[in-house]
C-alpha cells in the first residue's frame, strides 16, 4: 500500500475539488483498472453498494472506502450490510478490507 500512499500524496492540491471518499475511490479505481485488474465499482446489493470488488489472481476482494473515519467503520459496514454474502461461491471471496483517509490534517 506504500505505492498507493505515494500516488495520493503526489496529486497536487490544485487538481482536487475536494478530498472526499469519491475522490479517493475514483483515483484508486483508476489505478487498479489501469494495472489490468478486473475491478467492479459501486456494485449494487440488496443492502447497499460495495465500493470496489477487484478480481485478482483467482481471488475476490471487497473494498470499502472511508474518509475521516476509522477502519472499524469500514469493516462494520461490510459486515452489517452483508456484502460478503453477495459473493456467491464461484466468486472465491478472499478478503474484505478498507481504505481510510484522514482529510482533516490530523495525524494519528
Amino acid at each position: 500500500m506504500d505505492t498507493v500512499t505515494v500516488i495520493f500524496k503526489d496529486i497536487a492540491y490544485t487538481l482536487e475539488t475536494k478530498r472526499d471518499e469519491a475522490f479517493f475511490h475514483t483515483v484508486f479505481y483508476l489505478m487498479v483498472s489501469a494495472s489490468g485488474v478486473d475491478a467492479r465499482s459501486e456494485v449494487l446489493t440488496r443492502e447497499g453498494r460495495i465500493d470496489l470488488v477487484p478480481h485478482l489472481g483467482g481471488r475476490i476482494y471487497i473494498i470499502e472506502f472511508k474518509c475521516n473515519q476509522n477502519a472499524d467503520a469500514a469493516l462494520a459496514q461490510i459486515r452489517h450490510k452483508g456484502y460478503a454474502l453477495h459473493c456467491t461461491p464461484d466468486w472465491r471471496l478472499h478478503s474484505c478490507f478498507h481504505l481510510t483517509e484522514d482529510t482533516t490534517g490530523h495525524t494519528a
